[in-house]
């Protein structure tokens, strides 16, 4: 396994199914909502890469771009 693809892997477990569990595990996420715990860290992960000083305005906009 080359090293983008070991990255690739880690990071779509990390930002996914990861993400959700914890999110429910620590309450962030009570009940089923649009906001999910991957959603939520793929949003700050790729949206603070691009713009380090994003209000929360930005950051809902670029949630509602992300899958």
């Amino acid at each position: 396994m080359t090293d983008i693809t070991q990255i690739r892997t880690a990071l779509q477990n990390v930002l996914g199914e990861q993400a959700d569990e914890l999110a429910r595990e620590t309450k962030f996420v009570q009940r089923e909502v649009k906001v999910t715990g991957s959603k939520f860290a793929r949003t700050l992960v790729f949206g603070f890469f691009d713009n380090p000083s994003m209000s929360y305005r930005e950051m809902t906009q670029a949630a509602s771009f992300s899958g």
